[in-house]
């Protein structure tokens, strides 16, 4: 009982408000008064009140109630006023963030964020015109902190707060996977990417972790030195991969490239010959405006290269003819049947290559390509042996308008099956990587078609996968789960039908796949994490590729000032998926008054 009548008295009363000024606070008392803080206890408040505010106390009981209530009302205006202040800047400095996010985003200078605020403050008299509080419209612009140190200020930080958002994601995944791939930045500088592959939640996300710079030598022992108790299961890049296949495959056709190189330099590496051809195919109303040099690195590149040459090429003799230069190539035979084989030759590489482009594609799809495509070698091998020629038109073509037998005894059929077949012997001999793990990588999408003899004990004795066998078999004879993955690869067909009709480069097979997978009961707990970690798999560095794009048009020439933490930081929210958290970081902010008010 004593204990129950202690806490009674210890209850904050409302009548200590009319007759001694104080509020309640917490499990306290403060007075409204002064501010200083009383236990809950009415002897204790009477004290304080007689004591420190004698003045007050010393008045007859109206005037008294009177002053305590007008001190109380000023307080609370106050605090309204405060309570209204840090709201309103609380909502300027997220727009702040909102504007610095969008410039990140962007690419554009930091300084461009005064240009901003110049523009706001312009437009704004007019904009708002015809509206009551065009006054406080325009003082809240005032109010926007948008120097250049601001806005590099604010993208830091929201690069952290996203770099702790993928950093706690990671750390609560099973599985995840890196790639990793280094470029030359303006300032000669080696940057390395380094991205990740993981499942969050039904989504599969590939984030950059890192934009490091490599202060010295590049090779691969220098950029990779890591330990993680388990072996380390890596795979070349299959996009690279099928580009060598294609150069060194058409090594042949070296001195042919080299040739219309050496043309196509001759047009358009001077500003008066590519004003001129630009004239003649103007006059033609041709497609096409100049002609494209091709890139060595991005050795594919010359398969339209070579198909605008080859569309251009009554254009091309009329040019050199008007400049009095003679190619004396542009008018054999043998070399015109040659380069047209290689146009069309390329163009076929050229298309897988588009096919393996693009994010979120998962190993099975990518490496199912690279299958197929071996498929197509050995028919285009039969198709030139034949002399047919259905899968080379422009071969075809030319053919049909030039009779090359009667001009030489060339066996083209057989030189040019043996360059099909030098590409497909390298086809062969390269994706080793890939080939280990083909059979295994059926789980993904077919679990319950999967032969329990196609697991590879190299890949799994790390994974501490238990009764791993038999959660297969019992998974495989349950129509309930087997169903799940029939309907999965149903709605996957769909949403294939529907990517090539519109041309599209990705539509989330992946994240279809893992949200079946995270549906199956954790009975099959050790088949799930197999399926999930395979699909993690990185199968080409195109994160890394597409990146260095992002990096060549953020840190270009006109922004060359960025400091490499500056330009990370604008690529890292350029890139990610994640959404910093505007709202929590003004809130956490305090709002500086610019100095250009």
């Amino acid at each position: 009982m004593v204990n129950i009548h202690r806490k009674d008295v210890r209850n904050f009363l409302p009548s200590w408000t009319i007759e001694y000024g104080f509020i309640k606070y917490g499990d306290k008392s403060r007075c409204g008064l002064c501010s200083e803080i009383i236990v809950s206890r009415t002897s204790s408040i009477k004290r304080h009140f007689e004591t420190n505010h004698k003045e007050i106390s010393e008045l007859n009981i109206t005037e008294r109630k009177e002053v305590i209530s007008q001190r109380l009302k000023v307080i609370e205006n106050q605090s309204n006023l405060l309570c209204k202040f840090v709201k309103t800047s609380n909502n300027v400095t997220e727009a702040s963030f909102e504007i610095s996010h969008l410039i990140a985003k962007h690419s554009k200078p930091f300084c461009e964020g005064e240009f901003l605020k110049t523009v706001m403050l312009k437009a704004a008299p007019s904009l708002f015109q015809d509206f009551n509080n065009k006054d406080k419209i325009l003082q809240r612009i005032q109010e926007l902190q948008l120097s250049r140190n601001t806005i590099k200020e604010r993208i830091l930080k929201m690069t952290v707060n996203i770099s702790d958002q993928l950093q706690s994601d990671i750390n609560s995944c099973d599985f995840f996977s890196i790639c990793l791939d280094e470029t030359t930045d303006i300032k000669s500088s080696a940057r390395l990417a380094i991205f990740s592959r993981f499942s969050n939640g039904n989504e599969m996300r590939e984030e950059l972790l890192k934009l490091a710079n490599i202060p010295e030598r590049t090779r691969g022992t220098d950029l990779f030195e890591k330990h993680v108790g388990h072996p380390i299961i890596g795979f070349h890049c299959i996009i690279h991969q099928q580009m060598l296949c294609s150069k060194v495959g058409t090594s042949d056709l070296k001195e042919l490239s080299e040739q219309v190189n050496k043309i196509i330099n001759f047009i358009v590496a001077r500003d008066m010959h590519k004003r001129q051809f630009k004239k003649i195919l103007n006059d033609v109303n041709c497609e096409y405006d100049t002609l494209l040099l091709c890139n060595n690195v991005r050795w594919l590149s010359r398969a339209t290269s070579l198909e605008r040459f080859v569309n251009c090429l009554d254009e091309i003799r009329l040019f050199l003819h008007d400049n009095k230069t003679e190619f004396k190539e542009l008018y054999n035979t043998e070399w015109l049947v040659k380069l047209m084989f290689f146009t069309d030759l390329t163009l076929h590489l050229n298309t897988l290559n588009k096919k393996l482009q693009g994010r979120g594609k998962t190993i099975k799809v990518m490496f199912g390509l690279i299958k197929g495509f071996e498929m197509k070698i050995d028919m285009f091998i039969n198709d030139v042996k034949s002399g047919k020629f259905l899968y080379f038109p422009k071969v075809k073509k030319m053919l049909g308008e030039v009779d090359i037998f009667e001009q030489s005894n060339w066996d083209f059929t057989n030189e040019f099956s043996n360059i099909v077949g030098l590409i497909k012997i390298q086809f062969s001999q390269r994706f080793h990587d890939f080939k280990k793990i083909e059979k295994l990588i059926k789980i993904i999408n077919y679990p319950d078609l999967f032969d329990v003899q196609d697991f590879n004990e190299y890949y799994l004795n790390w994974m501490e996968l238990e009764n791993l066998e038999m959660q297969l078999i019992d998974l495989q004879t349950n129509p309930i789960w087997t169903n799940k993955f029939v309907n999965m690869r149903k709605r996957i067909e769909e949403l294939e039908r529907h990517r090539i009709h519109n041309e599209e480069t990705d539509c989330g097979v992946d994240n279809i796949i893992l949200e079946v997978w995270n549906n199956i009961p954790e009975n099959f707990s050790s088949v799930k994490k197999l399926a999930i970690s395979l699909l993690t798999i990185f199968s080409s560095t195109y994160a890394c590729e597409s990146l260095f794009s992002v990096l060549n048009h953020t840190h270009s020439k006109a922004r060359n000032r960025l400091t490499e933490e500056d330009s990370a930081a604008c690529i890292t929210l350029q890139s990610t998926s994640y959404q910093p958290d505007i709202k929590n970081l003004s809130t956490n902010m305090k709002q500086k008054i610019s100095n250009k008010q």
